[in-house]
């Protein structure tokens, strides 16, 4: 029995780098037959779609208009996919960051493309970077305190 092939939708507005990521990942899974990448699909059809990728506005731009534009498409985008009552992931990032978190998000989706990234380790682990001591914890919201 085989199954169905997973499908990936990639939304987004105008130069948030939708075109871009939906290239990289088809190329990336150029030999997967078990996957599918959509570039810029109708609602109705992403709607079907097994993952959703929403391009994040975190892209640089100088273009004032552009800008507006964006988050108005943006803001329709998620309008509708929360209307459509269907989960996404956004993509945030640029270049390799942006290519590592839409491969994490998809293997969410995915058990087989689990470890597709590698896992961020927390920058804070107890009361400061270098140490766990209960003692050194004690200290420091004493002296805060005080």
């Amino acid at each position: 029995m085989t199954s169905s092939p997973l499908t990936i939708a990639i939304l987004g507005a105008q130069g948030t780098g939708k075109t871009q990521l939906s290239a990289e990942l088809s190329a990336h899974f150029e030999n997967a037959k078990e996957l599918r990448v959509l570039d810029a699909p109708d609602l109705h059809r992403a709607n079907t779609c097994d993952v959703i990728l929403l391009m994040g506005l975190d892209l640089p731009t100088d273009d004032a208009t552009l800008h507006k534009q964006q988050n108005l498409v943006d803001a329709d985008l998620r309008g509708n996919l929360l209307a459509l009552n269907h989960s996404f992931h956004v993509v945030y990032g640029t270049g390799q960051q942006r290519f590592r978190n839409a491969l994490h998000s998809i293997s969410q989706h995915a058990p087989a493309l689990q470890n597709l990234r590698q896992e961020i380790a927390p920058r804070w682990t107890g009361p400061c970077e270098t140490c766990g001591d209960g003692d050194c914890e004690h200290r420091l919201f004493t002296q805060l305190l005080k």
